[in-house]
């Protein structure tokens, strides 16, 4: 058995974009808490730099994470994203070590 992934997926918006990236990350949280594996899928912005997104998820296994990124709503996100993005997204993977 697997064991369950947590990705952080970081953005930052260009200064004149924010509302309209924070509309496409929410429509991709929306679709993807729908998604077979998905445990959570939070939205986060910096108060202190609102150009900052961060994406807090959470998977039972790779193979759910894998399927994400294929899905149409993902792919429709990293479509309109250069358009927003005032830098490339980071995303990292980590698994638990301690709860």
């Amino acid at each position: 058995m697997s064991a369950a992934i947590t990705v952080i997926a970081t953005f930052t918006s260009k200064p004149d974009t924010i509302d309209d990236l924070k509309r496409e990350l929410a429509i991709l949280v929306g679709e993807t808490r729908k998604e077979t594996g998905c445990l959570s899928y939070i939205l986060h912005q910096s108060p202190e730099k609102p150009t900052e997104f961060a994406m807090i998820e959470r998977w039972a296994d790779e193979t759910a994470l894998n399927a994400h990124f294929g899905m149409p709503h993902t792919k429709a996100v990293f479509a309109v994203a250069p358009e927003l993005l005032a830098s490339a997204v980071s995303i990292t993977r980590w698994i638990e070590v301690a709860g």
